[in-house]
């Protein structure tokens, strides 16, 4: 066993392929088209009359460097060009750049095709080269003698093409693709794609068109040996017919398949891409009937849970929801380090006596959508609406790098948004509002707190007693954005920062540095 290295997203991956394999993908064709070259010897030395084997032998005498040209171009060539697109796989060890690897991965994928494909060719051009000798060289042949040599060709034309393709497609799937492609992500690589007609044609030439061939070839043979009476033209229309029949079914049968496996292709991309508003229509109850059910099923299931997700996300910040979502639902928290912001509507309890309740939601959501919004672009966790006052929190459950100045320009953008509120908020009929903020930066005991059957994702501590203390400093002071002194120290200079005071806070014993902007 030999191990290859494969360079992907820069880290080695060894890849363990047995080394008949590889020598597989050049000796397949080499020996196909001798087994063919051989078994065509064979047919010729049983089927040629005594007048046939004369002419050919005499152009063998006569033109033999024609000879050794046509099997040149016909065979020799064919076999170099399969030799020389597969030899690149038996290589991959040696491979330096990505560059190589990505061909090594193309012709791994075209090789099966490629070379029967060639293997085709060849024994095709060597029935064009072998008529237009006889052209050339004035011979004239029997009606049935160029039938023979016709379907002979065309004969072995098929059998290279079938054996070669269905060893390497074998070889492929079993070894080298698995090997190659750990990933299973073959579609994005740029390749011949081998779609289900295709695969079927070819499955109808090895099952039908060969076996056809051949025996039309016998029929012939028979009857040129005994003298009979044929009606070619009439005898030939019959297989014709029969033969676009066969393609016909062949096209209708790969269709049966392949557009419904079209319409799932399509889903489960729209599906990769988040989009899941489409279903398939099941026209057949076998199997591709059953996996497009439980196509439509998952798409269902995955709409389902992407509302729930959706909602979930609505009724608790994003964040959190994702938090929760990783399978972080245990109660209990750990002790970080966040700074948390907390804002509240100054006398917003004598504002909405005066107003209808339906408008003071109505007020309390504009306001809230407006302020939510400054905190989580600046990637701050809208953690609670509390009456008309605003807990978020920086740095938790998602880190960032500075949380601090992050919450630091949240509040600088509410106050922003706020005056432009005020604004529309005068042109809509409602009063202006007064805010203010209070932010801190300390230790935070943040997680899940309440029950097993319910519980909410939350900060709590010293640190949020501080920011809301911060806050309702604001009205004593007149200021309407308010930080600690904890906060400050973490700022860098792009922030104009005034010293107030130092400012005792109810519950703590020393007092704290407090700074306004």
């Amino acid at each position: 066993m030999k191990e290859f290295p494969v360079k992907e997203t820069g880290r080695i991956q060894p890849i363990t392929i047995p080394p008949l394999f590889f020598v597989s993908c050049f000796l397949l064709p080499v020996l196909g088209n001798f087994a063919v070259a051989l078994f065509g010897s064979i047919m010729s030395s049983i089927t040629m009359n005594s007048i046939e084997q004369k002419i050919y032998y005499g152009m063998l005498t006569q033109f033999p460097m024609l000879y050794y040209f046509i099997n040149i171009l016909s065979y020799a060539v064919p076999i170099s060009l399969m030799v020389y697109y597969s030899f690149p796989i038996y290589r991959m060890n040696t491979y330096k750049t990505k560059a190589e690897l990505e061909k090594i991965k193309y012709r791994v994928l075209n090789l099966p095709i490629f070379s029967a494909g060639v293997g085709f060719i060849g024994w095709s051009i060597a029935l064009i080269l072998g008529i237009l000798t006889f052209y050339v060289a004035n011979v004239s042949l029997t009606d049935f003698s160029m039938i023979k040599m016709i379907l002979g060709n065309v004969l072995y034309s098929l059998l290279c093409f079938v054996f070669i393709f269905y060893s390497l497609d074998e070889i492929n799937r079993r070894k080298i693709i698995p090997s190659v492609f750990p990933d299973s992500k073959l579609s994005n690589y740029k390749s011949i794609k081998m779609s289900i007609l295709t695969r079927i044609v070819i499955f109808y030439l090895t099952v039908s068109i060969t076996p056809v061939v051949f025996l039309c070839f016998i029929i012939v043979t028979i009857i040129q040996s005994n003298n009979i009476q044929f009606p070619i033209i009439s005898i030939s229309i019959m297989v014709l017919f029969f033969l676009l029949l066969g393609i016909t079914l062949t096209i209708l049968l790969s269709k049966a398949y392949s557009i419904p496996i079209k319409e799932m292709q399509l889903i489960t991309q729209n599906v990769s891409e988040g989009k899941l508003d489409l279903s398939i229509q099941v026209k057949s109850n076998d199997e591709i009937g059953f996996l497009g059910e439980k196509i439509n099923e998952m798409t269902e299931s995955l709409r389902e849970k992407e509302f729930i997700k959706d909602t979930f996300g609505k009724v608790v910040d994003p964040i959190v929801r994702d938090h929760l979502l990783k399978g972080n639902v245990n109660l209990g928290g750990e002790i970080k380090v966040a700074t948390i912001l907390f804002s509240d509507i100054r006398s917003f309890t004598s504002l909405s006596e005066n107003m209808n309740p339906g408008k003071v939601v109505e007020l309390l959501n504009i306001y809230f959508d407006r302020m939510s919004h400054c905190i989580t672009k600046e990637g701050g966790l809208v953690n609670k609406y509390i009456g008309d006052a605003i807990l978020a929190i920086f740095g938790v459950p998602v880190a960032l790098q500075n949380h601090a100045e992050a919450a630091m320009r949240a509040g600088l953008m509410m106050r922003e948004e706020r005056n432009l509120l005020n604004k529309e908020l005068i042109q809509m009929g409602f009063p202006s509002l007064h805010t203010g903020i209070g932010i801190h930066t300390g230790e935070v005991l943040s997680g899940n707190i309440g029950s097993k059957s319910r519980m909410e994702y939350t900060v709590i501590g010293d640190s949020v007693n501080i920011a809301s203390r911060l806050e309702g400093l604001c009205k004593e002071t007149g200021k309407d954005l308010l930080i600690s002194g904890q906060t400050e120290s973490k700022l860098s200079k792009g922030f104009t920062i005034n010293f107030l005071n130092k400012v005792a806070i109810r519950g703590k014993l020393q007092e704290i540095d407090v700074f306004y902007l």
